[in-house]
């Protein structure tokens, strides 16, 4: 006698274009990581919604800055980046995270921009999301 085996089929489904607009009605900030560099699409934000930008570095070679002059109306800044720093102190090269906390507060489109600054200031690579505001 021949035994029937049920198969299950699981679906995935892509929620990244709704991603910021799910977080932001969850009351939760939508999250920016380097990864989003380049992307097709803009990032998606309520008005009045929470967005975080979280990106590595390494203190010895240098750190992310924001400047708001090259930066749209779009978000504001809530008080300076924090580091996170590694759970191994003390080691030489350790990647560390900057946060950088903002809040949409102006509907339209844009793009955020941060620049990568050696010790001495000088600008190095730079980092530029597009931004949409609702």
């Amino acid at each position: 006698m021949a035994m029937r085996i049920p198969i299950v089929v699981s679906l995935a489904v892509s929620w990244a274009s709704t991603a910021g607009v799910t977080a932001a009605l969850a009351g939760e900030a939508t999250k920016i990581t380097l990864k989003d560099a380049g992307r097709k699409g803009p990032v998606v934000v309520q008005d009045g919604g929470k967005v975080e930008l979280r990106l590595e570095e390494q203190a010895s070679v240098g750190a992310w800055s924001y400047d708001r002059a090259e930066n749209p109306d779009l978000l504001e800044l809530k008080g300076p980046p924090s580091a996170e720093r590694s759970p191994l102190p003390g080691y030489p090269g350790i990647v560390q995270h900057r946060l950088f906390s903002f809040t949409a507060k102006k509907k339209g489109k844009g793009e955020l921009k941060l620049v990568y600054k050696t010790p001495s200031g000088l600008a190095g690579r730079t980092f530029t999301v597009p931004i949409e505001v609702r």
